[in-house]
Parts: structure tokens; sequence; C-alpha cells
């Protein structure tokens, strides 16, 4: 199945510290050019991303209607969710909700204050420099699904710093080291006990299926993790980026070869890498590169001698 991602425009309704999004004043619209590209295919699965994409609905309407057959997701930080349920649940799309379990909210609205009665719901969660306890985010996590009537799987994803603006919420080496240790330590007791005992560890499902999608994804040279072979990412008037939320170099055409020369003129090492299959280059935006490329090298190679080391038992997981 063929992934787009559509970045519909930079417009939000909150202003998240730690987000390295670039704000624009270019609001094209959905093209003609991109309406037909979606009516053409047969299997694809479109994301829709902002900015807040649900500012955008109207937009978002033309590409279904040119499309109703494709399968549709939706990344958002859940403000306007309730007002939209029906149109998503209509469609049937995957409604990824911001929510990072901090303490000390830092995005200024709690998406999961009272019941939501919708199928398909995941949840996204940043880690940054203050919110890097995950005992405590899953802490958090568990007293929204008794608010919110479901159960919420931890995706994390850590953040990535790009410019002064969200220089505050970086990552340190020793905030790094404290995440692997925590992961390295969730990924044991979640095998362990699915090997041993045929226990799953909900809590710990979402981060292990993470690393497997990675684990299986193989990436060539060239390929990122945000653009490769499987997922395409255009801004909606149809130009290619490496990275939607910094447009600043367009991808169009040999977008395989453009990527190859941008990684190979800031991260030369990136191309011997024995992990780059799962990494595909981090971040190719962060100006903790290093520091980036020190964390997925750890935590990949704990995870492969994991799953090498039980894969015929974990194998059923996948069934």
């Amino acid at each position: 199945m063929e992934c787009l991602t559509i970045y519909l425009g930079s417009k939000c309704n909150l202003d998240c510290a730690y987000c390295h999004r670039e704000s624009s004043a270019y609001e094209p619209g959905v093209s003609e050019s991109v309406l037909e590209y979606v009516r053409r295919r047969s299997d694809i699965r479109i994301k829709f991303m902002g900015g807040e994409p649900t500012l955008y609905m109207r937009e978002i309407e033309k590409v279904v209607e040119a499309a109703p057959k494709a399968r549709y997701a939706i990344s958002t930080n859940g403000i306007n969710l309730r007002q939209h349920l029906e149109f998503f649940r209509k469609h049937k799309f995957l409604v990824c909700v911001s929510y990072d379990g901090a303490k000390e909210d830092v995005r200024g609205f709690d998406p999961f204050t009272e019941l939501i009665d919708y199928p398909w719901l995941a949840v996204s969660c940043t880690i940054y420099h203050g919110n890097t306890d995950i005992k405590k985010i899953l802490q958090e996590f568990s007293k929204k699904e008794r608010i919110i009537g479901r159960s919420l799987s931890f995706f994390p994803h850590i953040v990535h710093y790009t410019s002064e603006r969200n220089k505050e919420y970086r990552l340190t080496k020793e905030d790094y080291d404290h995440i692997l240790e925590q992961y390295m330590e969730m990924l044991a007791s979640f095998i362990d006990g699915y090997v041993k005992y045929g226990v799953i560890n909900y809590a710990y499902l979402g981060l292990y299926r993470q690393l497997l999608a990675r684990y299986n994804t193989n990436y060539r040279f060239g390929e990122t993790y945000c653009v490769n072979n499987n997922l395409k990412k255009i801004d909606a008037s149809g130009r290619s980026f490496s990275c939607l939320y910094i447009r600043d170099d367009d991808l169009s055409g040999d977008w395989k070869g453009k990527q190859q020369e941008i990684i190979l003129r800031k991260f030369p090492k990136c191309q011997s890498c024995g992990y780059y299959r799962m990494c595909g280059a981090a971040c190719i935006k962060s100006l903790d590169h290093d520091l980036e490329c020190y964390f997925y090298r750890q935590l990949f190679t704990y995870f492969e001698i994991l799953y090498v080391r039980h894969s015929e038992k974990l194998r059923r997981l996948e069934a």
C-alpha cells in the first residue's frame, strides 16, 4: 500500500514550546494535481498533518471526496476533535492525538478530560527535556484511560532540537542515557513476560511495535524515516520535502538522490553505518544529530539482540 502524508499548512491553535514546525504564510490549498494524484490510486493510505490539520477541514473534505476508498489518518492536538468525530467515523480515520503525559503541561491543552466514543484512536507522546520519566508518563496515561474509557498505547518519539526556539527542551546526553535505560528495561520486561508466560503487557506494546517496525524496515541509503520508498510527504500544492515541518529542501524529482546528497554532506558516516537500515539517518534537521545517532545505535542494537534471541516465539505476536 502506498502511504502519502499531506502537510496542509502551518496554522495551529496551539504553540507548543518544543515543536520544530516553522510557520509560513504560504497557504495554497490542496491543488488539483494532488487531487488527481489520489484519484488515480486504488490502494493508498493518506495522512493529514499541519500545523493543526483540523483547521483545514475543507481541504481534507476535498481529498476524501476525490479518493473515498482511501484509508485515512490524521495527527491532531485534539482541540477540535469532538466537533469532527462523526466525519472521521464515517470515513474510518485513524485519529492520532498528541498527549505527552507530563505533570507540568507545556502544550496548553489536555485532550483527555472526558469520555471519547471513537474506535480508531492512537496517541503520540513526545519525550523532551523535563519529560523523560517513563513510569510517571505511563501513570498519567493510566489516569487518562479511566477518564476517557479506553486504553492508550505508549507510542513515544523524541523531541528534535532544530533552533533556538525549542533549545530549552533539547535532550541532553544524560537524558538520552536515562531514556535508554528505561526503554531497555521495558523491552526486556515485555519480551520476557511474553516468551515465558504468554502475557502481553499492553503498556509496553506500542514501544515494542515501533521498534519491530524499524527492525523490519530495511532503509536503503537515501531513504529516511520521514521520506522513503513506502512514504511520500508533500505539501498541499504537491511539492515534496525531506521534512514537512522545515520545508527548506524541495525533493521534487529525484527525491532519493537529493536526500543522498544532503546526508553525505551533513552526516557522511551514515553511509557506512550498520544500523542505517533501521535508523534512516535519524532526524536530518536535528542540531543534535550526533546524540540522536548515539541513542538510536544503542537502542537498535539492544532490540536486535533481544528480538533475534526470541524471534521464533515473538513472531506469534505478528500473526
